[in-house]
């Protein structure tokens, strides 16, 4: 009945379910999905700690094992309505925000999610630029346990739709397999919809 983004990829589960304190955690099981015998070539994080504009321990552990493990890792911006969460701070992983589609086939109509984050992180030259892209993130259908349906807003529902995405891509192109940034540049390059202002990225500006 409900279909996601990637319906015929394979999902691995690592087993992470978030909580206060938990960063290790995440670590070990993003660990566990990217090094031997699993060497999953995209994974998906929905789950943040803290909302600020600095990079933090677990943004660089994130950044680390993806340039590491050449793996495209999409993470949720988060929904603070204002600075991102970590790890989506980190410089090799791209961070996906919210927006509004209300459920039709027009994009006159779109607008930002009212609580998805979109603060640049502080950089030396002022060139961050958080999120990268943006999906749907308001009353998403998912599943839930015992096969039953749920609906929920929020980053969380965004990010996974981007991964799905960035499998679709390696599955059309092999190559992309261990090329996560080449995945990053076509998915960031084809996002041609500005739901405010012009196309593109205007540098140093923090754009809705």
């Amino acid at each position: 009945t409900y279909n996601g983004v990637a319906p015929e990829e394979a999902l691995l589960d690592a087993g992470f379910v978030g909580g206060s304190g938990d960063q290790q955690r995440a670590v070990a099981a993003l660990r566990w999905a990217v090094e031997s015998p699993y060497t999953a070539p995209v994974v998906n994080i929905s789950y943040l700690w803290g909302a600020d504009n600095t990079l933090n321990w677990i943004d660089r552990v994130f950044d680390y094992w993806a340039r590491r493990e050449l793996v495209l890792i999409s993470v949720a911006a988060g929904n603070s309505g204002a600075s991102l969460g970590s790890p989506s701070k980190g410089w090799n992983v791209l961070s996906v925000g919210g927006t509004n589609d209300y459920n039709t086939i027009n994009w006159d109509d779109d607008t930002m999610y009212s609580n998805s984050a979109y603060i640049n992180p502080v950089s030396y030259y002022g060139d961050r630029e958080k999120p990268e892209v943006v999906a749907p993130a308001t009353n998403i259908t998912a599943m839930s346990m015992g096969n039953t349906s749920l609906e929920r807003s929020g980053t969380s529902y965004a990010a996974p739709q981007v991964a799905g995405l960035s499998a679709l891509l390696i599955d059309r192109d092999n190559t992309l397999t261990v090329w996560p940034e080449a995945t990053r540049a076509i998915i960031m390059a084809s996002a041609t919809h500005n739901i405010t202002g012009t196309t593109g990225i205007v540098a140093g500006q923090d754009q809705l």
